[in-house]
């Protein structure tokens, strides 16, 4: 077989951890960049105005 692909389950233990790092790394990463490209980003952002209509929120919506 030139190539397959295996199910066990320790390729999956190793692919999920690779996962993390990789997040890990990501949510490290990206306010280190906006910080960077964009110095006065937070600046801009508490000029706009609060129009929740809600206080609370799933982690989810403030995700995206």
């Amino acid at each position: 077989m030139p190539h397959s692909i295996s199910l066990n389950s320790q390729d999956t233990k190793k692919a999920e951890k690779t996962t993390k790092v990789i997040a890990n790394h990501l949510v490290y990463a990206i306010p280190k960049t906006i910080s960077h490209y964009f110095p006065q980003f937070k600046q801009y952002l508490r000029q706009i105005g609060d129009c929740r209509k809600r206080s609370e929120y799933e982690i989810s919506e403030i995700l995206i």
